[in-house]
């Protein structure tokens, strides 16, 4: 089940998704909350995580929904530390058990970040 830790009460219209290497939930959710609420979707992903990202382009060219890609170069962590740090996003989806990002930067991003994340399965 996905848990969402809101802390805004605007609608989302920048939201940012990290492309886990196996197939979730994050994709599907990602589109129909931009669909819903007319955000622009940035995704980020690592080089083995490439055809996940080509499917999320195709998967949200049929609901007409802008998505930016953003390949990631070098430690995840460090990177969406980053991404979240110089742009302003309203929402983070994120999968709940993730491998690649350490786990106590990821659990302090969520702690100290003013915006909302949503940590699906």
């Amino acid at each position: 089940m996905p848990m969402l830790v809101s802390r805004s009460y605007k609608p989302y219209r920048k939201v940012l998704v990290y492309l886990h290497k196996h197939m979730t939930l994050e994709v599907p959710y990602a589109i129909q909350l931009s669909r819903a609420m007319g955000s622009e979707i940035t995704a980020m992903y690592t080089a083995p995580n490439r055809k996940k990202a080509a499917y999320m382009k195709r998967f949200a060219g049929v609901y007409k929904v802008t998505v930016n890609m953003r390949r990631i170069e070098g430690n995840p962590t460090v990177e969406l530390i980053k991404e979240v740090k110089e742009n302003h996003y309203d929402l983070i989806i994120i999968r709940k058990n993730l491998r690649e990002l350490q786990y106590s930067q990821v659990r302090r991003l969520i702690h100290l970040w003013s915006g909302s994340i949503l940590m699906v399965p």
